[in-house]
């Protein structure tokens, strides 16, 4: 299921700014940490979607911080 919806997010992020998308991943982290954790497979799904849309180093340096 996350390979097809990576697929299907890859589709329509390609017209989406690189800062979009680096804002949505922010975003998404931002409300996992909420909950106090974020587990290892969402870090995964995130550093994934990162890599695909171009933006893994901007959001490593956001975790980082």
């Amino acid at each position: 299921a996350f390979d097809r919806a990576r697929s299907y997010l890859q589709k329509i992020i390609e017209s989406t700014s690189r800062q979009t998308r680096l804002d949505y991943l922010k975003k998404v982290w931002e409300d996992n940490q909420k909950k106090g954790y974020i587990s290892e497979m969402e870090a995964t799904a995130m550093l994934k979607l990162a890599a695909d849309w171009q933006v893994e180093r901007e959001l490593v340096e956001f975790v980082k911080r």
